[in-house]
């Protein structure tokens, strides 16, 4: 069995298979026919996680590729969803570069044929594995990169999960551990999950080459220079929404989306604010609303992810529902995660979630104007705005 991919189904009727899993399985002689030719992904369930029913079918599912990371249902397609990274339709493996592809089921046992949804622009890059989940309204994912046996991993995202973008490529989001560290030589993600108020993220890591000899020696013990080399399962923890930030440090920055409809009800944001943020309106005239100035506005001087945003004035903000306007923040030493509004002043679930994709930014430096109000689109990384848009810390726990 290889690179088991478990969920929990709330969904399914039969208790008995509230907890599904894929995994790869090879199934016949493999030293006389092959791996490739024999390995299958193979459907189990169980009740509780710990007792399994394997390859509960019958029927493997050979679809050309053996890498999977499952989505789970989504309930906007009405389907459970799978990645699985495959070499494109009839292309050679030493001529073509494995991609992410996704299929559908109904049932969770037969698969639709893998349609392909993101593949390397790069040459020599192959992308190996695609740890995906459902965030608020968009997909988020950590995208495996090889380029020969050097590895690492980077953001995508997308609004349907059918069309994916990478967030800055190049940009490692889940770095390695330090040298000498159990982590320091490759890790791989599994689906992340939100619980307890954060992102958890477990993850397989080794601190040894990636080579069938060094797995052979690790078997038997390997001890070198008084570090065991192994492989081990950790857990990193990331805060909610904090995949990117839009960071105002050393000068002061401002923020300004681009026109929406206002909803009402009152404004949050998730901010680290070691210095000052502070936000305010503008109407379709450039205008700016009395009393939801950035003056007006009380300032935020804390870190939160859920932090309301106050003006002397009021802190609702239905007066201006309904009205086409731009929000502009202003920060200093601070790093902007997302902002969204609720309405009865912060009670229930926020409704209209506005993240960096939505933002224009101009960088605020007397006469100078560094980044000429570029527009942010951190799913297409179209432009290079430098530092100003940073990854936030995992939290690593062996």
């Amino acid at each position: 069995m290889r690179r088991p991919n478990v969920i929990r189904d709330p969904r399914d009727p039969d208790p008995r298979h509230r907890i599904k899993m894929l995994y790869t399985d090879v199934i016949g002689d493999w030293p006389r026919t092959g791996y490739r030719e024999l390995a299958g992904i193979a459907k189990a369930t169980s009740p509780d996680g710990i007792h399994w029913r394997h390859n509960v079918d019958g029927r493997p599912w050979r679809p050309g590729g053996n890498g999977t990371n499952v989505l789970g249902w989504d309930p906007a397609a009405g389907e459970y969803v799978v990645y699985i990274r495959m070499y494109p339709p009839g292309a050679s493996p030493d001529e073509s570069q494995i991609s992410i592809f996704r299929s559908t089921s109904d049932d969770f046992l037969r698969w639709s044929k893998p349609e392909l949804v993101l593949a390397p622009e790069r040459e020599g890059l192959d992308f190996k594995g695609f740890a995906a989940l459902i965030y608020e309204h968009y997909y988020v994912a950590w995208l495996w990169v090889w380029k020969g046996r050097e590895t690492h991993f980077e953001l995508a995202a997308s609004r349907d999960g059918l069309e994916w973008q990478q967030i800055f490529p190049v940009t490692v989001a889940f770095p390695l551990g330090a040298p000498g560290t159990w982590d320091s030589a490759m890790v791989s993600l599994n689906t992340p999950i939100v619980r307890d108020g954060l992102i958890w993220i477990y993850y397989g890591a080794w601190n040894h080459p990636y080579r069938r000899e060094a797995t052979e020696r690790v078997q038997q013990g390997w001890i070198e220079a008084g570090n065991r080399m192994q492989r081990a399962i950790g857990l990193a923890t990331l805060r909610l929404d904090g995949f990117l930030s839009l960071s105002a440090t050393g000068s002061p920055g401002r923020v300004t989306t681009k026109t929406f409809r206002l909803p009402g009800g009152s404004l949050f944001v998730n901010a680290d604010v070691r210095g000052e943020l502070r936000a305010g309106f503008l109407d379709s005239e450039g205008r700016v609303p009395a009393g939801y100035s950035a003056e007006d506005c009380v300032p935020i001087r804390t870190d939160g992810i859920r932090q309301m945003i106050r003006w002397d004035r009021s802190f609702q903000l239905d007066s201006l529902q309904g009205r086409a306007v731009r929000l502009r923040f202003h920060m200093r030493e601070a790093d902007l995660y997302v902002f969204w509004f609720q309405p009865h002043a912060g009670m229930g679930r926020r409704h209209s979630c506005r993240r960096l994709e939505r933002l224009e930014w101009a960088h605020l430096n007397r006469q100078e104007s560094i980044f000429k109000n570029t527009k942010c689109d951190c799913y297409r990384n179209v432009y290079d705005i430098g530092n100003r848009v940073s990854y936030n810390k995992l939290r690593k726990n062996k």
